[in-house]
């Protein structure tokens, strides 16, 4: 049995984390790119700032869930360029404290509830990206597919 113990605060959807190499801008919806900052993942600081290497070209960050459940088919697609979420957001939280940063984010498709956590350390040029997926429907939930694709414009 897995556990989720929240310790930060609930943070507004659009917002940024910040590590000594690695900072993202997230939209509304929990993934790269805020309209609000202008600007998504970002690597540095070199020599004239932070690198974007996600904003502004396209697809940037696209996540894409699907499964079969109860007989029907089901397909949620988050895609900041086309400017669309299958997914509503229940929450966004900011877990960053003591040289790890951390970004979690509750999302509702249908019957499942997906935690995508985001995680690096603050030296560090390498994150862990993890999906926690829950059934909270009466069927059970078959042929589970995730795409996780960045576009990266450097």
């Amino acid at each position: 049995m897995w556990g989720l113990l929240f310790l930060g605060a609930i943070a507004s959807a659009d917002n940024l984390v910040e590590g000594d190499r690695i900072r993202i801008h997230y939209n509304d919806y929990g993934t790269w790119n805020s309209g609000s900052y202008g600007e998504g993942f970002q690597m540095g600081p070199y020599e004239g700032g932070w690198r974007d290497v996600t904003f502004a070209g396209s697809p940037w960050q696209q996540i894409s869930f699907a499964w079969d459940q109860g007989g029907s088919s089901h397909d949620y697609k988050g895609n900041y360029s086309s400017g669309s979420w299958g997914w509503s957001m229940e929450d966004a939280t900011d877990m960053s404290a003591d040289g790890f940063n951390e970004m979690l984010h509750r999302w509702r498709m249908g019957d499942l509830e997906v935690v995508k956590t985001e995680a690096w350390a603050t030296p560090d040029q390498v994150m862990l990206i993890s999906f926690r997926i829950t059934n909270n429907g009466g069927s059970t939930a078959t042929n589970l597919r995730i795409m996780h694709a960045v576009d990266p414009d450097q």
